[in-house]
């Protein structure tokens, strides 16, 4: 039983890294999430404004206008984030026969609460400067990259929405679930990858997944490209987005995307402006003295193994030197015994 409390807290202690960072990290402008949190004591508010047209068969075309807003809590835990997202939105439906009459509606149209945990985080070690002397090493891929920081996301649909965007045999609260992984590919290039269930106890379940690819510029401007996938009982979509995100100070993001679909029977494009805001009250964990001396074994550790390492390669170093000196007095031997015979 001790062995396995000792178990467990090394695991939260290991699983309890800081994921708060210096500089705002946003969702916005895209659609896929990140599995790590804002961090404790931290409110972030992501929204847009976006305009959505779209044709449906020369049946139905309906333009719309509306707002996401994605508020972000990080509470009790670093790992732990709490968030809140719904959507507003006014839309109009044109119908091109005289059988149906044309309509607008606006009002509430998804409002989902949930929350997401950090299970693993990808640690990555930098070996380029510690190798900067070896060119294979320092050109070599790092695989270790392949594998991703992983995140599970719970959340609750809410069917309190506008008469207009309520589906028939929704309940009252049905679950979503996700996965959320993250690779950083190097400082500037990360790709984000999400796989979610949405309502999947009622009858209009429906599976999607989002594929980000994100790359930093500089230090202020960004840029992505995603793919959004939706599966649903005789339906699928297939979404394309692409935007662009300006870091305008450490708690404010600027952002906008266009995003459209390449079906030849529907017709859909959407446009969207907005920002990202945090009210950064972050306080960092105290360290405690055992975590110190634990740090600081760590660190002794590491640099052991440095210098080892580094005794090692002196060592083989010196080896090849003096088996390249004996292979070059051998051969001075056998010369002077040839120019011995020869005389």
């Amino acid at each position: 039983m001790k062995k396995l409390c000792l178990l467990l807290l090394l695991f939260i202690v290991q699983t309890i890294n800081a994921q708060y960072t210096e500089v705002i990290n946003a969702k916005f402008p895209g659609n896929s999430e990140s599995p790590y949190s804002v961090g404790t004591k931290v409110l972030q508010v992501e929204g847009d404004l976006y305009y959505d047209n779209y044709t449906r068969s020369n049946y139905q075309e309906t333009n719309s206008f509306g707002s996401n807003i994605f508020v972000r809590y990080g509470r009790f835990l670093e790992n732990l984030e709490f968030d809140l997202n719904l959507t507003l939105q006014h839309f109009s439906a044109n119908f091109p026969t005289q059988y149906m009459e044309n309509y607008n509606a606006f009002g509430l149209k998804e409002l989902v609460i949930g929350a997401k945990y950090l299970v693993y985080k990808k640690e990555y070690k930098n070996k380029r400067y510690d190798e900067i002397r070896s060119w294979k090493k320092l050109t070599r891929t790092d695989y270790s990259r392949l594998i991703p920081s992983v995140g599970v996301y719970v959340g609750a649909n809410t069917n309190f929405l506008a008469k207009e965007f309520k589906e028939e045999g929704d309940p009252i609260v049905s679950p979503r679930i996700g996965v959320l992984l993250q690779n950083n590919f190097n400082d500037n290039l990360n790709l984000v990858t999400n796989i979610y269930g949405d309502k999947i106890i009622s009858k209009n379940a429906r599976y999607y997944y989002v594929i980000a690819m994100t790359y930093a510029i500089n230090y202020q401007w960004s840029y992505f490209i995603e793919n959004k996938g939706t599966f649903q009982k005789g339906n699928t979509d297939s979404l394309f987005s692409t935007g662009a995100a300006y870091l305008w100070n450490k708690n404010l993001q600027l952002g906008a995307y266009v995003r459209t679909n390449f079906d030849t029977n529907d017709s859909n494009y959407t446009f969207g402006l907005g920002a990202a805001w945090r009210w950064d009250k972050h306080v960092k964990e105290k360290v405690t003295k055992d975590q110190e001396e634990k740090e600081k074994r760590k660190e002794e550790i590491e640099k052991k193994k440095k210098e080892r390492k580094k005794k090692e390669k002196e060592r083989k170093k010196l080896k090849k030197k003096k088996e390249k000196e004996a292979k070059k007095r051998k051969k001075n031997k056998k010369k002077k015994k040839k120019d011995k015979k020869k005389e």
